[in-house]
């Protein structure tokens, strides 16, 4: 089964790690001093999921996640920071 893992660093004071989890597999994620790490620790849990699944007679997951990458435009191209306006519902400002 192959199964799309999103990797990103996630940063602990000035400690730097990585954080892995697999959006076809609700709840696992896992965390390492490294990307690799980080994916041999989620690899092992989305195991171990799918295992305790099957043993109660549940189908696992199947891989529905597709990776799309997008290409947004920088500050060039864009209107003029005072042609835009966005409105803020005042409530969520509040505190």
């Amino acid at each position: 089964m192959k199964l799309v893992a999103i990797v990103q660093p996630i940063y602990h004071s000035s400690t730097k790690q990585f954080s892995a989890y697999s959006p076809d597999i609700p709840g696992c994620v896992a965390k390492g001093p490294t990307e690799k790490k980080a994916l041999e620790t989620l690899k092992a849990m989305i195991t171990l999921r799918i295992r305790t699944l099957e043993k109660i007679g549940i189908e696992p997951p199947q891989n529905s996640c597709r990776v799309k990458i997008l290409d947004i435009e920088t500050k060039q191209g864009l209107p003029d920071d005072d042609d835009v306006v966005i409105q803020l519902p005042l409530a969520r400002l509040r505190k």
